[in-house]
């Protein structure tokens, strides 16, 4: 089994740059946009668009594609659970915009702390197939933050990964992204070895998911997406695993960039 390098680290991006609308009077702070803005910068989402630009829907009410063109469409997703994003909205320090250039910081929502699904944590006691469908049918349901302790954590875990597991029976072509930033302790590593290192940890992490979603959705892509140093790196789960196919920097995306100089310092 592959090992993950003990030296590689990952960071939750900041709770603007992932959390729709955290930021009051700031429209910017939803991570679609700056996802299409990176899918239109790349050659090889270009490529399947036949070269035409991807735009996002008019509105998602009935479950729309989040960047779509006449011959090519995909889905969004973040790749964490529903508790630990919501727990990092309540205890992450409120942002306000007064007026363009000038913000607030307010006291977070909640103080304290609450237990949490780490989703890919999660993942690696799943080791079968069996094991995802019992999940699926599971009668697993969601503990209110308010009422989660040490002691119930463990009913919460499965309701998490279920959610995740129904993302993969979606017949879409999904860009899954992990809104994380990689980094490395103390070594410095070549990006196309850095890209390596990545890679053998998410496969650790989700190669079976993915191969399950495989056995639902054969003629459906599954892109894996995350950040490292300044720049996107896009990996296709193909012939059995991850490969890398493009590296996008940061810089492509107005939005991304712009989010990350207000709000991404010290991440």
């Amino acid at each position: 089994m592959t090992e993950i390098n003990k030296k590689l680290r990952s960071g939750l991006l900041p709770a603007p740059m992932i959390i729709k609308n955290y930021v009051e009077g700031d429209e910017n702070c939803n991570y679609e946009k700056y996802l299409l803005e990176i899918v239109n910068a790349s050659e090889m989402f270009r490529l399947l668009s036949g070269g035409k630009e991807y735009t996002a829907p008019d509105n998602e009410a009935h479950g729309e594609n989040d960047a779509n063109s006449e011959e090519y469409s995909l889905d969004f997703k973040l790749v964490e659970s529903s508790s630990y994003l919501e727990a990092y909205k309540q205890y992450s320090a409120g942002i306000e915009v007064l007026v363009p250039g000038v913000k607030m910081i307010c006291e977070s929502r909640k103080r304290g702390s609450v237990p949490v699904t780490k989703l890919h944590c999660a993942l690696r006691d799943i080791k079968t197939f069996a094991q995802i469908e019992n999940i699926l049918n599971s009668e697993s349901k969601y503990v209110p933050m308010d009422t989660r302790t040490i002691d119930n954590i463990d009913e919460q875990i499965p309701v998490d990964m279920k959610t995740f597991f129904k993302v993969l029976h979606k017949n879409k072509n999904l860009l899954l992204f992990i809104p994380e930033k990689f980094s490395f302790d103390g070594e410095d590593y070549e990006l196309s070895e850095a890209i390596e290192i990545i890679k053998d940890a998410l496969s650790v992490d989700y190669l079976l998911s993915l191969e399950y979603r495989k056995t639902k959705n054969a003629e459906k892509d599954t892109f894996l997406m995350c950040v490292y140093d300044k720049q996107f790196l896009i990996y296709k789960y193909e012939n059995g695993g991850l490969v890398i196919k493009e590296v996008v920097p940061q810089i492509k995306s107005r939005t991304y960039t712009r989010l990350y100089c207000d709000y991404g310092s010290g991440y």
